[in-house]
């Protein structure tokens, strides 16, 4: 089960999965429908990431982990929404709100709960997001080898802008960037 975790968890952190998955899982509602699809799911990584899929099977689990002197986390998360409406945030909202209430209703098991708030964002901003950090990072050079102890200079760091595309800033702005990446002294 730890593999399991650890292979979901490093394809969940892929630049193929962030920017594919949710079109993969629009063409698979499209041609299986939901019920298949959601079943694939859940039978195949909804264990690592979900306690149940209605408020009943989250009441199980929190029975089971109170008897186990464990505390335990519900959250419900809504994602891959793209152009999000106010009245499906609101939709959400209420049945986030309806979930709580259901679960502490009985005041016998003490449970915490969290709003992922990616939630409330639109698919299409956190793709933008997404490039905007590979961007960064590589302006930035940023290498994720320990051993690799290289230092930009300020003249490879405007050339790095200049190859993004980035070339309409004054000193100013520059100067404010450098002392930003650099971080206090």
């Amino acid at each position: 089960m730890l593999c399991k975790k650890l292979m979901v968890y490093k394809l969940m952190g892929s630049n193929l999965f962030i920017n594919y998955s949710l079109g993969g899982m629009r063409l698979c509602y499209s041609l299986l429908g939901k019920r298949a699809t959601n079943m694939m799911i859940e039978n195949s990584v909804g264990e690592l990431f979900s306690g149940g899929v209605t408020t009943e099977d989250c009441k199980v689990v929190n029975n089971r982990f109170k008897e186990q002197n464990v505390n335990n986390l519900t959250g419900l998360v809504v994602e891959g929404l793209r152009s999000v409406t106010d009245a499906q945030l609101d939709n959400f909202l209420d049945i986030s709100m309806k979930t709580i209430k259901d679960l502490s209703e009985d005041g016998k098991v003490e449970f915490n709960f969290a709003f992922k708030l990616t939630a409330y964002v639109g698919t299409e901003l956190m793709e933008l997001m997404n490039t905007a950090q590979e961007k960064y990072a590589e302006v930035l050079q940023i290498s994720y080898d320990a051993s690799d102890e290289s230092i930009l200079t300020e003249a490879e760091l405007r050339e790095n802008l200049a190859k993004a595309g980035i070339t309409d800033y004054s000193d100013e702005d520059f100067e404010g960037m450098v002392s930003q990446i650099k971080g206090p002294r």
